[in-house]
């Protein structure tokens, strides 16, 4: 293969990749907000239901440990988004 050719194909191959090489960050971060979002409304509803379940301690258990871990994953996505902590929430 030429050099003239070789660069041909290189700038070829390049004018398609760029453009999608300029779009990732913006497709990572707006996927990256939909789980953001998805967590923080997920962690308000288990923190709106907890307190009527205190009675039952089995299902109480449950919702703690599903708090935890949608507090977690936005800890891990986004620490200055994370949903507050039980006791942030009641002292609030």
């Amino acid at each position: 293969m030429s050099g003239l050719a070789l660069f041909f194909t290189c700038t070829t191959v390049l004018a398609f990749v760029f453009p999608l090489a300029k779009l990732v960050p913006f497709w990572l971060d707006r996927r990256i907000q939909r789980q953001v979002a998805f967590h923080r409304a997920a962690a308000a509803a288990i923190a709106e239901a907890m307190p009527r379940n205190h009675n039952d301690p089995a299902h109480y258990a449950r919702l703690a440990t599903q708090l935890a871990y949608h507090r977690g994953a936005l800890a891990a996505l986004a620490p200055e988004r994370a949903a507050p902590t039980i006791e942030q929430r009641d002292a609030a």
